[in-house]
């Protein structure tokens, strides 16, 4: 029903990441690992040689955890009709408030993960959502991520 990533990443693809960066992609649900993919594949198609973006593409959803098919039909519908989440900014991650609200921040969630693994700066700054210097690639990423 829903597409899933292979077991392995191929060899060129596995080789942009270092061991924990590695890890926190396997740790994605299978979904979230597909769909990671594919944005990868189209990231690379537009910016063969920016390493850093390929890095991010294959990251970006690293913040999102495990969230159930409920959290992600809330989250939706909380957008749609411009609920404010941020007062379920204090609720623990593991209660379904805390889960919706972590999901739709995954972007810093998954930028503090890849601080954490020792990621290239420029790669944070991309799925963070940018800075200066990588403004135009988080762009990209997030135009690209919202077409697959």
């Amino acid at each position: 029903m829903f597409p899933t990533a292979p077991a392995e990443l191929p060899s060129t693809t596995q080789a942009l990441l270092n061991e924990r960066e590695l890890q926190l992609f396997k740790r994605m649900m299978p979904f979230d690992r597909a769909h990671s993919l594919e944005v990868f594949r189209r990231v690379r198609e537009i910016a063969p040689t920016n390493q850093a973006l390929q890095t991010a593409a294959l990251l970006h959803d690293v913040g999102k955890g495990k969230p159930r098919l409920s959290h992600r039909v809330a989250l939706v519908l909380a957008q749609s009709f411009g609920f404010d989440l941020s007062r379920w900014r204090q609720a623990p991650a593991r209660t379904f408030r805390g889960s919706v609200y972590n999901l739709a921040n995954h972007a810093e969630v998954g930028a503090r993960f890849l601080e954490a693994a020792g990621s290239d700066p420029r790669v944070v700054a991309i799925v963070r959502g940018g800075n200066s210097t990588t403004m135009d690639d988080a762009e990209l990423l997030t135009n690209v991520d919202a077409r697959c």
